[in-house]
């Protein structure tokens, strides 16, 4: 099966990244085009899911699991080329990990980078 040209793969997530083209297609020929749709149908979830989960775990000073959540999105994103995303995500991250040990000026700012 032909796989559509890079063009046609939509510009996802909170940050509207486009996706890196060199690693969609890694993937595309490496696991087939039914298989990459059906991942790239994963990660819509997961940039709709993972941000409303560490926003929630937030707001219930639960920083373990929103560190958690972040790191997921984050690899989610990174592995299938959304390095906007992933980035964003690990910026999250890393400013839990810092809330984590008292610093919490960063988080606010790194949601609304991800958002």
């Amino acid at each position: 099966m032909k796989s559509r040209p890079f063009s046609m793969v939509p510009r996802v997530g909170p940050t509207d990244a486009p996706f890196e083209a060199a690693r969609v297609e890694e993937l595309r020929e490496a696991l087939g085009e039914t298989c990459v749709a059906g991942l790239l149908a994963l990660l819509d979830e997961e940039l709709r899911d993972r941000p409303r989960a560490i926003v929630m775990a937030l707001a219930d000073n639960e920083l373990s699991r929103a560190k958690y959540e972040s790191h997921a999105l984050a690899g989610a994103a990174l592995n299938m080329g959304a390095a906007g995303v992933g980035s964003a995500a690990r910026r999250m991250e890393a400013a839990i990990a810092l809330a984590a040990a008292g610093d919490r000026r960063g988080v606010g700012p790194a949601l609304r980078h991800l958002r």
